[in-house]
C-alpha cells in the first residue's frame, strides 16, 4: 500500500488527490490544509464581496467531509505543514487549533502550496487597519464586511493598488458592493500586462464606464492615517476607507527551499515534465512551480487554475505509474470588466520584445456576429506570428463575451500546432447571433496570408510619429465627414469612393502610407494604388488602433447631481418609490418614470434603474421640463442608470417659459435627397443665430453612416440617380452631404442619434461619427419643447 501525503488543496492539491484515488484504489492518501477550506473556487472569490456570490457557500466545490467521503481521503483542514525530512520521508505539521504536532510518513508527497499575495511592504503599513489581501474565503468575507460597513452601507472610497486579474476584478465587485469612488493605481502604463498598450485602452474604457478612476504610471509609496491616505510617488494622497492590495503573487515555496529542493531564481520550484522535483519522490503543482511556457519555450511560474489541474492529473498520473506528460502552458486567460471580456493566449508583443524573438503583430476590428444583426459589436483583436515560420506566438481579443470564444480557437490552434495561414482554413460554426460567415479567427488567417505573401505590405501605430516628423504622406481614405470628426495629424483626405478619379492628386516618387477606420477599406485602396504603380502601405489596424494606443486614460463616469434649492428647510422624502425600467427601450422608462412620478406625493421621491442608453441624457431633460428635481443620476457598476428624483411643492413649479428661438429636424429618411434638404435647413437656420437639433431615427440613421452611398427617393436607376445628382453639385459647387454635416457641426447644430432605433437596427455608438450623441425621445422633446419650428424628413 503506497502512502500519499499532499500539502495543500484547491485546485491542485484536491484535484491529485481525485485522480490518484480514481486510478489508484490502494494508496492511502491524506491532505494537509492549513485552511479551512480545502476546495473551493477562488477564482470567485471577487464576485462574493461584490454580492453576485452573496453566500459564501456557493463558493465551496467540496467541503471536507465530502470529499473524505466521497474519495476515501484523510482530508485534515487546519493543519499546518512545517518541514519535510526527506531521508526519512516524513511530513512534519501543527494543528493550528491547539498547536499540537503531527507527523505524516510518506512514500510519495506532492506539494500544493500555491501563491501567496505580495505583501504591502511600504511605510505606515504595518499602523494601517484597512489594507486586504485577497487568497482564500475569510479574506473575501473580511473585504466585503469593510466594503460594505457594519450596517450594511458601503464605505465612501475605495483604493486598488494593482491592474492584473485580482485588481480589475476587485474594482468592479467593489462597485457593485455600492462604494461610490473606486481608484486603480497601476504602476505600469496600462493594465493587464497579458495584454499591450492599445489593446487594453477598451479596458481602460469599460473602467470609466463602470465609474471606476485609473491612475496609469503610479505608484504608492507610503500609507498615512492608519491607511485612510494612499501615498503616491508624484505627492498626490488618496481617500481611502479601505485598500485592496493586488500588485501580484509570488510562489509559496519556503517548505521546498528548507528541505533542499531545487528552485528557479524567482523562488518556484523546479519540475520535469512529470512534475517530479529535484526528489523524485516529491511531485509539486500549482501556483509555486515552474513550468514551460509552450509558445516560445520559456520557462515561467503561471498562477491560472487551468494549468493547476493539469499539473495536478499529470502527478497522480505519475505516482500511479500511468504513463504521462505535461507539455506546458500557453496561459489562456479570460477577465470581465464591467461589460468588457478581455482574453489573451501565447505571449504578448512586449513579451516578445523583451525576449528579443522575432514577430510580426496584425491587428482588426471584426463584429463578432453579422453587423446586420441587433447587437452587433466590435471586437479588437491582435494576432501576434514567428514571420519566419508562420507559427502563432499569440493573440488578443477585447469585447462583448464573443471575444473569448475567439481565443479559445486561436489557442487551440497553437496546441495543434497551425500556422497562421492556418486560421483562414478553419471549418467554425456561423449563424446570424453568433458570428459572421468567416469568422473573425477567419479573417485574421486572410489577413496573415496578404501580409505574407506580399500583397498587404503594412506599417504600425507607433511608427505614425516618425512618419509625421520625416513629413511623410498619409492618405486618409475615409468619408470626409469621418475625416472632419477626426485624423492623424498631417493626413491628406482622399475618401475611397472617388479615389480612382483623383489618383493623379497623388504623389509617385514617395511611398503613400494610406490608412481607413479599421483596415478594410484601406486594403482595397492598397491593392488599387499599388496595381496602378504607387508605392503604398496601409495602417495595421487602421485609425481605431492608432486612436486606442494613443488615448489618454478616460476620466470615470460621475454621477449627475442636480442643483438642490438652497433652503436648509427642504423636507425629507417620506417614501421612495422604485421602478425598475431594466430592459424597457425608450421612452419606456421615461413613461414609467412619468406614471409613477404622477402618483407620488410631494416629498416622495422615485428611484429609477434603466438599461436604455439615452436614459442618462433623458431624465435629465425631463426633469427640467417638468420642474421635479433630479436629487442624483449615474451610471451604475453593471452598466445600468440610476435616477433618483423628488416631488415637491418648490421644486415641482415649472420653470419660467423661454422665448422660443430653435429649429428641431427629425431625420427619418436615408434618402439623398431628404438628407440634403435637412442639413441645408439645418445649416441654414443655424447660420441665422438659431439653436438647431438634428434627430436621427431608424432609416435616418444611414445618413450618418452612409453619408456617401445613400439612394435617393425617386429614380433611382439601381444608384445612377445618386451618382448623377452628385455629379451634378459638384458642378453646381454645391457642398456634398459631408460637406454639409460637417459645416453644421462648425455651427453648432447638435446631431442626436435614437437609442431605440439604434438598437432595434442593431447600430452601435462606435458606428457613427464622433460628437453624435445617443439620446432617447425625452431629450428630442426637451429640444422640441424650446423651438419654435419642428420639421419632420
Amino acid at each position: 500500500m503506497k502512502r500519499v501525503v499532499i500539502i495543500g488543496g484547491v485546485a491542485g492539491g484536491a484535484t491529485a488527490a481525485a485522480r490518484l484515488r480514481r486510478v489508484d484504489e490502494s494508496a492511502e492518501i491524506t491532505i494537509l490544509e492549513r485552511g479551512p477550506h480545502v476546495s473551493f473556487a477562488n477564482c470567485g472569490l471577487p464576485y462574493h464581496v461584490g454580492g453576485v456570490l452573496p453566500d459564501r457557500k456557493s463558493l465551496l466545490v467540496q467541503t471536507a467531509a465530502g470529499l473524505a467521503n466521497r474519495f476515501a481521503l484523510d482530508v485534515r483542514t487546519g493543519v499546518e505543514a512545517t518541514s519535510i525530512d526527506r531521508k526519512a520521508k516524513t511530513v512534519k505539521a501543527r494543528r493550528l487549533a491547539d498547536g499540537a504536532p503531527l507527523s505524516f510518513p510518506y512514500d510519495e508527497l506532492v506539494l500544493a502550496p500555491g501563491a501567496m499575495p505580495v505583501p504591502a511592504k511600504l511605510p505606515g503599513a504595518e499602523e494601517a487597519t484597512n489594507i486586504f489581501t485577497l487568497r482564500d474565503i475569510p479574506d473575501a468575507s473580511a473585504i466585503r464586511a469593510a466594503a460594505v460597513g457594519p450596517g450594511g452601507a458601503p464605505v465612501p472610497s475605495a483604493v486598488v493598488v494593482g491592474g492584473g486579474f485580482i485588481g480589475l476584478e476587485m474594482a468592479e465587485n467593489l462597485r457593485e458592493a455600492g462604494v461610490p469612488s473606486v481608484t486603480v493605481v497601476q504602476r505600469g502604463r496600462h493594465v493587464l500586462k497579458t495584454l499591450d498598450l492599445e489593446m487594453a485602452h477598451p479596458v481602460h474604457q469599460a473602467l470609466a464606464r463602470g465609474g471606476v478612476a485609473l491612475l496609469a504610471g503610479a505608484e504608492p509609496v507610503a500609507f498615512e492615517e492608519k491607511g485612510r491616505k494612499v501615498v503616491l510617488k508624484d505627492g498626490r494622497r488618496l481617500e481611502a476607507d479601505i485598500v485592496v492590495w493586488a500588485v501580484g503573487v509570488i510562489p509559496e515555496s519556503s517548505l521546498a527551499r528548507d528541505a533542499g529542493l531545487e528552485l528557479n531564481s524567482r523562488g518556484a520550484i523546479v519540475t520535469d515534465d512529470r512534475m517530479r522535483t529535484s526528489d523524485p519522490h516529491i511531485h509539486a503543482v500549482g501556483d509555486a512551480v515552474e513550468i514551460l511556457y509552450r509558445p516560445a519555450g520559456i520557462k515561467a511560474s503561471i498562477a491560472l487554475a487551468g494549468p493547476a489541474n493539469k499539473e495536478a492529473r499529470v502527478a497522480a498520473n505519475d505516482i500511479a505509474g500511468i504513463e504521462d506528460r505535461y507539455t506546458g502552458s500557453l496561459a489562456s486567460s479570460v477577465c470581465r470588466v464591467f461589460d468588457t471580456t478581455a482574453a489573451t493566449t501565447g505571449l504578448s508583443e512586449e513579451h516578445l520584445a523583451a525576449e528579443k524573438l522575432p514577430y510580426q503583430a496584425l491587428h482588426a476590428h471584426p463584429m463578432d456576429r453579422v453587423g446586420w444583426f441587433p447587437g452587433a459589436r466590435a471586437i479588437s483583436m491582435k494576432l501576434l506570428y514567428n514571420p519566419e515560420n508562420g507559427m502563432i506566438w499569440g493573440a488578443q481579443a477585447v469585447g462583448p463575451e464573443g471575444a473569448a470564444k475567439r481565443i479559445d480557437v486561436i489557442a487551440a490552434a497553437m496546441a495543434g500546432g497551425l500556422a497562421v495561414d492556418d486560421l483562414a482554413d478553419l471549418d467554425l460554426a456561423y449563424a446570424p447571433p453568433y458570428s459572421a460567415a468567416k469568422d473573425p479567427v477567419n479573417m485574421l488567417g486572410f489577413y496573415a496570408e496578404n501580409v505574407r505573401s506580399g500583397l498587404d505590405p503594412i506599417y504600425q501605430w507607433h511608427e505614425v510619429p516618425a512618419l509625421q516628423k520625416r513629413g511623410e504622406y498619409l492618405l486618409d481614405v475615409r468619408e470626409e465627414g469621418e475625416f472632419a470628426a477626426g485624423a492623424i495629424e498631417g493626413a491628406v483626405n482622399i475618401p475611397l469612393s472617388v479615389l480612382r478619379k483623383r489618383v493623379g492628386e497623388i504623389p509617385r516618387n514617395r511611398p503613400v502610407y494610406l490608412y481607413c477606420q479599421s483596415g478594410v477599406r484601406a486594403h482595397t485602396a492598397l491593392r488599387y494604388l499599388r496595381q496602378v504603380g504607387l508605392d503604398a502601405r496601409s495602417l495595421d489596424g487602421g485609425y481605431k488602433t492608432w486612436k486606442e494606443a494613443t488615448s489618454p486614460v478616460p476620466e470615470p463616469a460621475k454621477p449627475v447631481f442636480a442643483h438642490a434649492p438652497a433652503s436648509s428647510a427642504q423636507p425629507a422624502a417620506v417614501n421612495v418609490m422604485k421602478v425598475d425600467a431594466r430592459g424597457l427601450q425608450c421612452p419606456g422608462p421615461i413613461v414609467a418614470l412619468h406614471k409613477a412620478m404622477m402618483s407620488a406625493k410631494d416629498g416622495e421621491e422615485v428611484e429609477v434603474l434603466a438599461t436604455d442608453p439615452g436614459f442618462l441624457r433623458d431624465v435629465e431633460s425631463w426633469a427640467k421640463k417638468t420642474g421635479n428635481m433630479l436629487v442624483e443620476a449615474g451610471a451604475q457598476a453593471d452598466g445600468s442608470v440610476r435616477a433618483l428624483l423628488r416631488r415637491d411643492g418648490a421644486a415641482s413649479e415649472p420653470p419660467a417659459t423661454a422665448v422660443a428661438d430653435g429649429t428641431t429636424i427629425v431625420v427619418f429618411s436615408g434618402e439623398l435627397d431628404k438628407a440634403m434638404a435637412a442639413l441645408i435647413i439645418a445649416t441654414g437656420a443655424a447660420a441665422m443665430g438659431r439653436k438647431v437639433t438634428l434627430f436621427f431615427t431608424f432609416w435616418g440613421l444611414d445618413v450618418l453612416r452612409k453619408a456617401n452611398r445613400l439612394p435617393l427617393s425617386r429614380m433611382n436607376l439601381f444608384g445612377l440617380g445618386s451618382a448623377m445628382m452628385r455629379l451634378v453639385m459638384r458642378r453646381k459647387k454645391v457642398d456634398s452631404l459631408p460637406a454639409l454635416m460637417e459645416k453644421a457641426r462648425s455651427l453648432g447644430v447638435k446631431f442626436m442619434a435614437c437609442a431605440m432605433s439604434m438598437d432595434v437596427m442593431g447600430i452601435k455608438k462606435d458606428d457613427l461619427p464622433d460628437g453624435t450623441e445617443v439620446v432617447g425621445v425625452a431629450t428630442y422633446l426637451a429640444a422640441a419643447g424650446s423651438s419654435d419650428h419642428n420639421l419632420f424628413i
